[in-house]
């Protein structure tokens, strides 16, 4: 079985940068057993080049979780895609997801597709770098949170 959340054909930009976590998260539930949550994550930028800049005009997320529990299911979220400075300082934060068409093979416990349109413009050189970060989190775990992040280098060359 497959699931289709589609009602409209999208048309591949000129250029792209894509980061995808794969990754199974463990956690020990006393009296409870093991819970896990295996997932994969992908985070995508579309941009164009123009002179010494980039300008980037589409960040996608993309996700499938599975989870196995004895008696503690697991929880798997989605976060925002933070532009940040190479010394950690944000720049914006994209907070408005809107929808994407996506294909996903069927059996997934979750899956998920969006989109955000808000344009940023960088040098070409620049050292800034997209993130977006997810978490699984375990009620009654002894570590009950777990997170992570996917992870862009915006710059693509240049002077």
């Amino acid at each position: 079985m497959m699931y289709l959340l589609s009602n409209t054909v999208s048309v591949a930009n000129a250029a792209s940068k894509r980061s995808e976590v794969k990754k199974t998260y463990i956690f020990l539930v006393p009296d409870g057993g093991i819970s896990s949550c295996s997932f994969d994550v992908v985070y995508t930028e579309d941009y164009s080049a123009s002179g010494d800049n980039n300008a980037f005009k589409k960040r996608t997320r993309w996700y499938t979780a599975n989870y196995t529990y004895a008696s503690e299911k697991p929880k798997f979220s989605i976060g925002n895609v933070v532009h940040k400075k190479s010394n950690g300082d944000k720049i914006k934060t994209y907070s408005k997801w809107g929808h994407l068409d996506g294909l996903f093979p069927g059996g997934v416990d979750v899956c998920g597709t969006s989109k955000n349109t808000e344009k940023a413009t960088y040098k070409k050189n620049t050292k800034n770098k997209g993130e977006l970060a997810f978490s699984v989190s375990c009620s009654g775990a002894t570590l009950p949170v777990k997170t992570g992040k996917a992870t862009i280098k915006l710059g693509t060359g240049g002077k």
